[in-house]
């Protein structure tokens, strides 16, 4: 995924998404999935922005966002979570993620031998979408 330049400032309302280990428990439960993004999402409030953090608040809790590291969690720990501007911003990039393993998975699964699906049309087409600006 790309890192992001998002236009911030203080004051301003982000939503915070949970990521790995923080929905670890919704993993072994219901799924995680934009049907029940509300379990896995809250929203906070920025309170600093310095050179390199985002400080959002989130009630009794602040959490920093690594501005240069696509605004995740600073975190000495493996339970992390991620700045958003909305929800439509975590359902585009979840529907990217999905889109591109699809398509990562519909190329890994040729051999050694290149027995590939696809015609040379189909596959000159994607070369050409792959070097769009």
């Amino acid at each position: 995924m790309r890192n992001r330049k998002l236009d911030l400032s203080v004051g301003q309302e982000v939503i915070i998404a949970d990521t790995n280990d923080g929905i670890r428990y919704l993993k072994n439960s219901e799924g995680v999935s934009l049907d029940n993004i509300d379990r896995w999402t809250n929203k906070g409030i920025i309170i600093k922005i310095a050179r390199k953090y985002i400080t959002v608040s989130l009630g009794r809790q602040e959490k920093r966002y690594d501005k240069e590291f696509n605004y995740v969690e600073k975190s000495e720990y493996g339970s992390y979570s991620k700045l958003y501007l909305s929800l439509a911003e975590i359902r585009e990039e979840w529907e990217s993620e999905v889109l591109y393993n699809s398509i990562s998975d519909s190329f890994s699964k040729y051999s050694y031998d290149n027995k590939c699906e696809l015609t040379l049309n189909q596959l000159k087409r994607i070369k050409v979408i792959i070097e769009e600006d």
